[in-house]
C-alpha cells in the first residue's frame, strides 16, 4: 500500500476542446507524486462504495469543476500502478450578452464561463435585453426568474441545434410580459432583421 511504485507519475486526459494537458495538470498538482491508493481513500468516503471500487478521487473532480468552468462532468480515477485518468464533459457555448462594457459568455444551461472585451469576443450570437443584475463565472445566470433569460436561452439552443450559431447573429428582447403575451424578439444579421417572433 505504501509502496514508491504507486507515487502518481502519468496522466491520461481525455481530448478538450477549452483546455489543454498541462491545464488539467496543473490543478492537481496537490496530488502529483503521491501515493495514488492513498489520496483515493482519502478523498473517497468509506460510505462510497462505487467510488471506492472505482479508485475516483472526488475532491479532485470538485476542484477541476471549480477551477475549469467550461468544464461540466469529471471524473478523476487513479490507475495501478502510477496513473491518474481524467474524463470530462465540457459545456458547450452559446450566446454572448453584454454586462458593463463586459461581453458574458454563456453556455446552454445559463452558465457564465468566461468574460471578454469588445475587442477579443469570441464569433457567437449577441442576445440584448436580458438586465443581468450580477454575475459569477462558473454558475448560472438562469437560477432567477427573470423570463428574458430563459427565453434568449431555449432561442440560442435552438439556433445551435440548426448549426446557425453565427458571429453575425444579433437577438434583441425587447418585451416579455408575465403572462408570456405580446412577446416581441427581433433576430438581425448584419445587415438586415433576419425573422421576428412574436408570442400572442
Amino acid at each position: 500500500l505504501l509502496s514508491p511504485i504507486f507515487s502518481i507519475e502519468k496522466y491520461e486526459i481525455e481530448d478538450l476542446q477549452f483546455y489543454t494537458d498541462e491545464e488539467i495538470i496543473s490543478s492537481m498538482d496537490e496530488i502529483d507524486g503521491k501515493n495514488g491508493l492513498i489520496s483515493v481513500f482519502k478523498s473517497t468516503s468509506f460510505d462510497d462504495a462505487d467510488g471506492l471500487l472505482k479508485l475516483r478521487l472526488p475532491d479532485m473532480e470538485k476542484k477541476l469543476i471549480f477551477n475549469c468552468p467550461y468544464l461540466e462532468k469529471v471524473t478523476v480515477r487513479f490507475s495501478f500502478p502510477n496513473k491518474i485518468i481524467v474524463e470530462a464533459t465540457e459545456r458547450k457555448p452559446i450566446f454572448l450578452t453584454e454586462y458593463h462594457n463586459t461581453y458574458l459568455y454563456i453556455d446552454s444551461k445559463g452558465v457564465v464561463l468566461e468574460t471578454f472585451t469588445g475587442t477579443d469576443r469570441p464569433d457567437y450570437p449577441i442576445v440584448q435585453g436580458l438586465e443581468v443584475t450580477s454575475y459569477k463565472i462558473g454558475c448560472s445566470i438562469a437560477e432567477t426568474d427573470n423570463t428574458k433569460i430563459h427565453i434568449a436561452m431555449k432561442l440560442c439552443n435552438a439556433l445551435a441545434s440548426m448549426e446557425i450559431l453565427e458571429n453575425n447573429i444579433d437577438i434583441i428582447i425587447n418585451k416579455i410580459s408575465s403572462e408570456l403575451k405580446n412577446d416581441n424578439i427581433d433576430v438581425y444579421n448584419k445587415s438586415n432583421n433576419l425573422f421576428n417572433l412574436i408570442n400572442k
